[in-house]
């Protein structure tokens, strides 16, 4: 069986009967199963239950559960059901069957017990826990294929469980069994986003290394490795680092493998995995090409033979002088075979110790020193011997050999006068140790040294110190104590004005000032660095320090002209491509996105600059954007896009700027395209969880999906938009901000006339997040659309909620007032107009609408007889025209027809007559003219100017606006009522009779039959007046003439006999 790469034990809260199940107390899921007036458990068991044989072999089960006595427990239940299998606590013994099986390790069994639970109570509370713990049965069966469907199934009906933290990694890692690396990856991944501080995140990272490494994704394996393999005290370290290294060997990355095998030998060396990674760093040293470095691994270290003679030693020593050191040694070697152990033989030996030293041959140099010391070890080098001895230990990376060594010196040699060296050297150890202990422990160290030196007043180790405690001091970001602990070396070289071997203090100096911010004390440093040694082995640093402090600066010429020269003379500098790097994020954030991007394509054309390169391609992209470059922006895009396709922050963030540097062209078809397909490419192959897509890797592409919508809108394909929000929401189903998408979506489809998918998406809206501030809007909407749709009551009923709701805006409210104010106009309900027109003025004295609703409240006050109140507001209205309304406002033209029909009412008919000229004056073109007429007629008729009245209602019958509305009928009715009153019956009846032929309007065509009737009547034709009649009763049964004309028509009967 294949080793599970984690099992979980699981603790229950203080108090619980069960022992695994997490937040699954089985006493509590008992209360849950039992019929009403059963108890939690055995202590709560009722009287009529205490009595059952069967409660107490329940109770007794329970008691052995309790005290984990697992097997006893699980025969105790077996037996209970296999007694009273139809008992009321059978299914509750069920349940604790499987845990005990499960705490047993008897996994089939638990599996079985606990699925045919889970089959006899699909709707248990505990439903959710019992299939996580079937599918982890499964799982540690190593029944990949049922673990597969019951997590799945799991995860899927469950995403909020608390034992997502499990699940999610243990189904990731059946995936990666099963040979599906990218489906596990994105479960890891999905693990490590929803649970970052989670009790699996180690074993997590460590699956998602392993899955990235079958996917080939190796740099993001490799980083992943490296930091579990830092994870102090972590079980996975150590394999970490051992997959570390393998992973570098594979990928013939020999040195790093190399470097990690021994990191893991010296930070782990009590692990299993020590011989392995012995064997496997001097396989890597030998790929490296480093044969003595392998050797010293295979066969420990070779064997020296003495030399002989005085000229054998001094023909070596000659060598050593011209820097010939491989004669050096072979003559120094031949001379030890001859001189023996005598006193020559130790200076020998220790002069080739120095040689190896100074090849570089440290493991050599190490044994040859250790040799001189087992020697002569009372001789005159046997405490230089100890100390090189450790040197050479340090320098070939062996810090525990280095620390025994050191001890051992300190011990044997405390009055030595290299004391202060030796302090050096302990804490050069501690220092590459790194670590804030190990680096405060090494600047202690330096410190002693460098108070032992000045004491002693041996300025050569005073000045080592200094160097030594200033690169700690920096390590540690204490960079003012780094000025503090270089000013005096600096000093003195400022003095002497030459080069020497400190020099490079003024370079380490520099770049704390520059880490300070002391960008002129950074440049001051480095130019007397530059000035003293052009050539030196610190110029590379030095001019890509100073390169850095010009551009912070803000001098960029300076700074380039810097780079220039580091690239010229110091090609192969590991600092060249840092340097390009720096100065390119500088100059971004400066804006001068032309040098940015120039500097950013050095670095994407250099060999070697291969860790700076997605960032690189990125930024030169980028910078072509700031410049509004957009098609190139877009083209380097997609390159960024095309060679890193793994980088799994830079690959979908290049894929939509290239959409969005596309729509920037002007290119909205192919912009739209673009962030379709980068949506597709990095949306989650399941729904998000809430809120990813504000963070990377996903909030790009959740950003190409929106604005995908957004430029289909664009292209006005309001059919695709609304597609691609659709799309967009089912792969991040609760982003952030999900009120404000929803909104927008469905305010894309209101402005495309697409009502019903509006309407639609701001239900879902009110749905998903109701407690939105944009809740209002959309109920607002929907109540618009209810409008629209003739559903006034839902409307009305809507606006009346909203106006009042303490969580609608003022725009909401004010919005709803109005269509109030609408609908009671529409409907005639003077008074509703007149209440919520008055509202609106009340609480919102500024709004836009107030003209109009001061309009609309005139209105209202004047059909319900207060014409004094109306011509007020209406006067006041009418005197400001140009403040009281735009040219175009439906209302405005009638504030004067309105404003005479009030003065018409207060039979003030002199006004009427002067309102009705100004404004045929004001609008003489206005298709309103008719009402103005009519109002006319009626002042007219009402002066007994009848002639006048009727050529004024005429005008509003034959109006080309007018005619056939019921102002015309009403006008032709009244044109009738003027004839009746100078008792012209054949006349009246004539235009009586036109108002009921030419009209379909019952409210005057039945007044309009009445009085035909009574013309008929006036003029003794009676058989004529009941004909109408019954006409009228006929035609209007339900009129406010009905009564009358039922009484009449009794009379015309009569006389017309």
């Amino acid at each position: 069986m294949t080793q599970p790469l984690f099992f979980r034990k699981l603790v229950l809260p203080a108090g619980t009967a069960c022992c695994r199940f997490p937040v699954l107390a089985a006493v509590v899921f008992l209360c849950a199963v039992l019929p009403s007036g059963g108890g939690p458990g055995p202590a709560a068991v009722s009287s009529a239950v205490a009595a059952d044989d069967a409660v107490d072999d329940f109770n007794v089960a329970v008691k052995l559960y309790q005290k984990e006595l697992w097997k006893e427990a699980a025969d105790a239940f077996g037996g209970f059901l296999r007694k009273h299998p139809r008992h009321p606590k059978a299914e509750s013994a069920r349940l604790y069957l499987g845990l005990a099986y499960v705490e047993d390790r008897k996994l089939p069994e638990a599996r079985a017990t606990l699925r045919l639970f889970l089959q006899n109570n699909p709707d248990s509370a505990n439903a959710a826990d019992v299939k996580y713990r079937i599918a982890e049965c499964s799982y540690l069966l190593n029944d990949l294929a049922s673990a597969g469907r019951e997590f799945t199934a799991f995860i899927a009906s469950h995403p909020k469980h608390e034992l997502m933290e499990w699940a999610l990694p243990y189904q990731a890692d059946t995936l990666l069994q099963q040979d599906k690396p990218r489906e596990a990856a994105a479960l890891f991944e999905q693990a490590l986003e929803q649970f970052p501080k989670g009790r699996m995140v180690q074993e997590s990272q460590f699956g998602l290394a392993r899955a990235y490494e079958k996917l080939g994704r190796d740099e993001d394996a490799l980083k992943l490795y490296q930091q579990l393999a830092e994870v102090k005290d972590s079980a996975r370290a150590p394999q970490a680092q051992l997959n570390l290294a393998a992973r570098y060997f594979d990928l013939k990355r020999y040195e790093d493998a190399a470097k990690a095998y021994q990191e893991l030998i010296a930070r782990f060396p009590e692990s299993t995995l020590v011989p392995t990674a012995r064997l496997n760093a001097g396989y890597a040293l030998y790929e490296a090409r480093k044969f003595d470095e392998a050797l010293k691994q295979f066969e420990a270290a070779a064997t020296v033979e003495e030399q002989a003679g005085t000229a054998a030693y001094w023909r070596g020593m000659t060598f050593r002088s011209l820097g010939q050191l491989d004669k050096a040694a072979e003559a120094l070697t031949a001379a030890a075979r001859l001189t023996g152990e005598t006193s020559l033989g130790e200076e020998n030996l220790y002069q080739l110790a120095d040689v190896r030293m100074r090849q570089g041959d440290f493991a050599e140099a190490q044994k040859l020193y250790l040799a001189v010391l087992q020697k002569w070890p009372a001789g005159v080098h046997a405490a230089e011997s100890l100390h090189f001895a450790a040197e050479a230990a340090f320098r070939r990376g062996e810090a525990e050999q280095a620390g025994t060594l050191t001890a051992r010196f300190e011990k044997d040699y405390p009055d030595s006068r290299l004391a202060a060296y030796h302090q050096l050297l302990q804490g050069r150890i501690l220092a590459a140790r790194d670590g804030q202990e190990n680096l405060e422990a090494a600047a202690k160290l330096f410190q002693q040294s460098l108070d032992s030196a000045t004491s002693d007043k041996n300025p050569d180790a005073q000045a080592r110190a200094r160097v030594y405690l200033g690169r700690v001091l920096q390590k540690l970001g204490r960079h003012q104590d780094v000025i503090d602990a270089l000013e005096p070396l600096i000093e003195q070289i400022a003095k002497v004005q030459a080069a020497g071997p400190f020099s490079g203090a003024l370079v380490v100096a520099g770049a704390s000032r520059l880490a300070l911010g002391e960008f002129p004390q950074a440049i001051s440093y480095l130019d007397g660095y530059l000035k003293l040694e052009p050539e030196g082995a610190m110029a590379d640093q030095a001019l890509a320090t100073r390169a850095v402090a010009q551009a912070r600066l803000g001098k960029f010429d300076g700074a380039a002209a810097d780079l220039a020269v580091l690239t010229e003379k110091h090609e192969a500098s590991p600092a060249l491509p840092q340097t390009v790097f720096s100065l390119a994020e500088l100059a971004w954030s400066a804006e001068r996105w032309k040098l940015a991007g120039d500097w950013f394509a050095l670095l994407t054309e250099r060999e070697g600059a291969e860790a700076f390169q997605p960032a690189a391609y990125s930024g030169l992209a980028w910078s072509l954007y700031r410049q509004d470059q957009f098609a190139a922006a877009a083209q380097k895009f997609a390159e960024v896009e095309a060679k890193f396709p793994q980088d799994a922050a830079r690959a979908p963030e290049a894929a939509y700027m290239q959409g969005r540097a596309l729509e920037d062209a002007g290119q909205l078809k192919e912009a739209a395209q673009q962030l379709s397909a980068a949506f597709r490419s990095y949306a989650p192959e399941k729904p998000a969880a809430p809120g990813v897509e504000q963070d990377l890797p996903l909030r790009h592409s959740y950003l190409a999906g929106l604005q995908a919508a957004r430029v289909l809108q664009k292209l006005n394909e309001a059919e695709a938009a609304d597609k691609a929000y659709a799309a967009l929401l089912e792969k991040f189903p609760q982003p952030v901000h999900l009120d404000r998408l929803l909104d927008e979506w469905a305010l894309m489809n209101l402005q495309a006339e697409r009502y019903d998918e509006s309407d639609a998406v701001f239900r879902r809206l009110l749905r998903d997040r109701p407690d939105s501030s944009l809740a209002d809007n959309a109920r607002l909407s929907l109540a618009e659309s209810d409008y629209v749709a003739g559903r006034i009551a839902e409307a009305s009923r809507a606006f009346q909620e909203l106006q009042a709701a303490e969580n609608s805006d003022n725009d909401v409210r004010q919005r709803a007032l109005y269509q109030l104010v609408k609908i009671g106009f529409e409907q005639q309900d003077w008074k509703a107009v007149d209440r919520y027109a008055a509202e609106l003025l009340k609480r919102f004295p500024e709004s836009d609408y107030r003209r109009e609703m001061s309009f609309h409240r005139a209105e209202a006050l004047l059909n319900q007889g207060d014409s004094e109140a109306a011509a007020t507001i209406l006067s006041t209205l009418a005197a400001n025209p140009a403040e009281t309304a735009t040219p175009d406002a439906e209302w405005f033209p009638q504030v004067l027809i309105l404003l005479a029909e009030a003065r018409l009412q207060q039979k003030k008919y002199d006004d009427v007559e002067e309102i009705i000229g100004r404004y045929l004056a004001q609008f003489p073109k206005s298709p309103l003219k008719y009402k103005a007429d009519e109002i006319l007629g009626r002042a007219l008729k009402n002066q007994a100017k009848f002639d006048a009245a009727r050529e004024a209602f005429t005008r509003v019958v034959e109006s080309e606006t007018g005619r056939r509305t019921p102002t015309a009928a009403k006008s032709q009715f009244l044109i009738a009522e003027t004839w009746l009153t100078q008792k012209k019956y054949s006349e009246a009846h004539r235009e009586y009779f036109r108002v009921y032929t030419l009209y379909d309007f019952p409210e005057w065509q039945a007044p309009a039959l009445f009085q035909a009737a009574r013309c008929d009547e006036a003029r003794n034709r009676w058989k004529e007046a009941v004909r109408l009649y019954e006409d009228l009763l006929r035609e209007f049964p339900n009129s406010e003439f009905t009564e009358q004309a039922k009484e009449r028509l009794v009379v015309a009967r009569r006389k017309a006999g």
